[in-house]
């Protein structure tokens, strides 16, 4: 038949032959689709009493990957703001972002005016330099961690599985080898991630203070269509009512 038949028409042209009991168009069916990544499946892995991955089974995302895996492209941009990416993890080195003006090693800056060489997979904009590897002697792997819960590679018999999978994870490093953050170097990264085309930027961290020049770069995200994800803490407060300041 060909694709561009009007096929309620042509179903009622067959129904009236007396030879046809039944005319309608097929209907496309796929398998529903459940990773085979060790840590979906399991619990009490470091020691608590629920599943490994309760976070991404509490908001279903099982049935959000019958969508998006193994059916979707690397599209979505992710960048993660936090204390660097463990990019050569073998569940989420496939899923990195690769900037694709810039060329490696040439120390020339070929995509952003702000002068970030050889940005590959992003910028580590707490200690100026181009590598942006999880490494800080404080929280060390809290960004790798975050990044996986949101884009580990899926259905690899391997760790978890993220949330989004397909998706790319643009390194956005903001806390230095030693362990410090400013939202001096956040406002660089959101500016970064705005400029290079960042659909979603993760920001799991905060502080008492407020900053303008970050506020701008919000304003300015917003503006954009960026997403902007940010933590409310691990303290079980309603920041509405508790009096307590947490920003972003």
């Amino acid at each position: 038949v060909d694709p561009a038949s009007d096929l309620p028409a042509l179903c009622a042209a067959l129904l009236q032959q007396g030879d046809v009991e039944s005319a309608q168009p097929d209907v496309v069916v796929h398998t529903s689709y459940v990773p085979d990544d060790p840590y979906m499946s399991s619990s009490g892995t470091w020691g608590a009493s629920y599943a490994d991955q309760w976070g991404p089974l509490a908001i279903n995302v099982t049935d959000a990957l019958d969508f998006t895996s193994p059916y979707a492209s690397n599209a979505t941009i992710i960048g993660i703001m936090d204390t660097g990416l463990d990019y050569n993890h073998l569940d989420i080195t496939d899923n990195v972002w690769v900037n694709p003006l810039e060329s490696s090693g040439n120390a020339t800056d070929e995509s952003y005016a702000l002068s970030y060489e050889d940005d590959i997979r992003g910028y580590d904009f707490a200690d100026g330099d181009n590598d942006p590897m999880d490494g800080v002697t404080v929280d060390a792997g809290h960004g790798t961690h975050v990044a996986g819960i949101a884009a580990a590679r899926s259905n690899n018999s391997l760790g978890v599985a993220g949330v989004s999978p397909t998706s790319t994870v643009m390194v956005l490093k903001i806390f230095s080898d030693q362990g410090s953050g400013a939202l001096g170097y956040a406002t660089d990264a959101l500016d970064y991630a705005v400029a290079m085309g960042a659909d979603v930027v993760n920001m799991s961290f905060g502080s008492d203070g407020t900053y303008d020049g970050f506020e701008n770069a919000v304003a300015a995200g917003a503006a954009s269509g960026l997403v902007m994800i940010a933590a409310l803490g691990n303290d079980s407060l309603n920041l509405d009512t508790s009096g307590v300041d947490f920003y972003p």
